[in-house]
């Protein structure tokens, strides 16, 4: 099991490339889980991923912009089609699902909200819109001053 978690970090994805541990984590319990049923309906005779742990996930620090650069990346997306999307990117922290799964109906400009209700995720056959994975997912955000401007400016465009 330590051989094959080695390998798929060092070059288990698409065309040779190393897995992250996290992906390493995933595929390992998966096969967890497909070892578990078939000791249990008694095809193998141990489940040997049970004695084995899969990589650890290092904990990764976000970069947060500082407000000198948002106010740079506003400065210079002024104009531009994408500026309501970036605002409320930067003034909410959304996800890019999230963000490309947002309708003019989930914002209330009189309340200063935003409910995340639906993301876009892309899959072989396209596009696909598609609820939060879980109930914590699906939320109302309040809007910062200065992306409610933003949004009440372009909402009337």
């Amino acid at each position: 099991m330590q051989e094959w978690h080695g390998i798929l970090l060092q070059r288990g994805g698409e065309s040779g490339r190393p897995l992250s541990a996290r992906t390493v984590g995933h595929a390992h319990r998966v096969l967890r889980a497909a070892l578990a049923r078939a000791a249990n309906v008694e095809i193998i005779a141990r489940n040997v991923t049970v004695v084995v742990r899969p990589p650890k996930v290092a904990a990764k620090e976000i970069a947060i912009l500082s407000p000198t650069q948002v106010a740079n990346v506003l400065a210079r997306l002024e104009g531009h089609a994408l500026l309501p999307l970036v605002t409320v990117a930067l003034g909410t922290g959304m996800r890019r699902g999230e963000l490309c799964g947002l309708r003019w109906s989930d914002v209330d400009l009189a309340a200063a909200t935003i409910r995340v209700e639906h993301s876009i995720e892309e899959t072989a056959s396209g596009l696909r819109r598609k609820a939060p994975k879980s109930r914590h997912g699906r939320r109302t955000l309040s809007l910062p001053r200065a992306t409610l401007e933003t949004l009440q400016a372009h909402r009337l465009r």
